[in-house]
């Protein structure tokens, strides 16, 4: 197998001349991934004032993001576990390569089987498999504390999004349906699963940031412990979703409706489904003070543009897709963004861009207030 170098952030990576070989695994593309946990895993230190500096890389792969933790930011050990012995071999060359070896310990185990070899805790917990974490977060659990931040990472999209409902319910535990606004859904659904699992070791997994782009969808999670915040927190956040595939009307609530209240038709219904906040305020603005400090970062102006609109993103838990709706409604000529918020903002409302999508508006505003916003057009037939 041939190698190259490749540069990201400050670090020097060894990675097959063939990225994407399964026994020695390194996807490019995830780059942006590897920048956000740089950033996130700088900040949460600072932010939490972190005594426990350790850091697990669950799978490390050719140790991409685990060198990266260790030669970018201030963590004081990285551990990367890797069952892949070709793998192992690369990682100990880059971690050589960035002068790493006090910094990091190499292991060479099943990821499942590890909680067997390691009784500790560690101050970042990241599980970043090819597919979905979901497998491995009941073998983790162990290894996280109050305070502890754990990072996830999904590549199976089809599957978050609502598109094959019969694998999100055997491998979720989720009853799913193919949606509009897709790629915040898809976080959602990580973000449920996630949190129900750990629910069962009385481990609370609050969500701070979660984002998709492309094949995956990403969430971090501050956890703490303790059943009567559990039990609140999960009363509070899950629910049900209501949803229309006929004309998009959607509501989370309490109970499900089954009835779109807006064409009358039957809606389906998603659940469990976690319908809080994916992004916490706070963190967000103590990461934008931040900002200069990534400036080196090749995803620097993407992952801050994140941040700097958090304050948008959370006031709802859905976005409404305009080119969903003009294919959905009869709408001759697509009004422009701008245009629709700016009616929305006359109207007393809360409207803006989101993260999440090009074409979609995020606001405040009921889902008939949206629709009067476009200019009431009629559903097609």
């Amino acid at each position: 197998m041939e190698f190259i170098e490749v540069k990201e952030g400050k670090t020097i990576l060894n990675v097959p001349k063939e990225f994407l070989v399964k026994r020695v695994f390194y996807n490019p593309v995830m780059e942006l991934v590897r920048d956000m946990n740089v950033v996130v895993t700088k900040c949460w230190i600072d932010y939490k004032k972190l005594k426990n500096k350790s850091y697990l890389d669950l799978l490390s792969g050719t140790g991409a993001n685990g060198v990266r933790i260790a030669n970018e930011t201030n963590v004081e050990k990285v551990y990367l576990n890797e069952i892949s012995s070709d793998a192992i071999k690369l990682t100990k060359k880059n971690i050589e390569s960035n002068g790493l070896q006090n910094k990091t310990t190499l292991l060479h185990r099943n990821a499942k089987r590890l909680y067997a070899l390691l009784d500790q805790r560690f101050g970042f917990v990241d599980v970043d498999p090819f597919g979905s974490p979901i497998y491995y977060i009941p073998y983790i659990y162990n290894f996280l504390d109050g305070g502890s931040l754990l990072s996830t990472t999904a590549t199976d999209t089809r599957t978050l999004f609502g598109l094959k409902e019969d694998t999100a319910l055997r491998r979720y535990a989720m009853k799913t349906v193919p949606i509009d606004f897709y790629r915040e859904y898809g976080v959602r659904v990580l973000a449920t699963s996630i949190i129900l699992t750990l629910s069962r070791y009385s481990i609370l997994a609050r969500p701070i940031f979660g984002y998709s782009k492309r094949h995956f969808v990403k969430v971090y999670f501050e956890i703490d412990v303790g059943r009567s915040k559990l039990n609140k927190f999960l009363k509070e956040n899950i629910s049900f979703l209501n949803y229309c595939t006929r004309c998009l009307w959607r509501e989370y609530s309490n109970e499900p409706i089954g009835k779109c209240g807006f064409c009358g038709k039957e809606a389906k219904v998603s659940y469990p489904i976690y319908s809080g906040k994916l992004f916490d305020e706070k963190f967000a603005e103590f990461v934008i003070g931040k900002k200069e400090e990534f400036s080196y970062l090749k995803n620097s102006k993407e992952i801050f543009g994140i941040f700097e609109n958090v304050e948008n993103e959370n006031i709802s838990n859905h976005y409404f897709d305009v080119h969903e709706f003009a294919r959905k409604y009869r709408i001759d000529q697509i009004p422009s963004l701008e245009n629709i918020s700016n009616k929305l903002k006359e109207n007393g409302f809360v409207a803006s861009r989101t993260v999440f999508s090009k074409t979609a508006i995020r606001t405040n505003a009921s889902f008939e207030d949206f629709v009067e916003a476009l200019g009431n057009p009629k559903i097609k037939a």
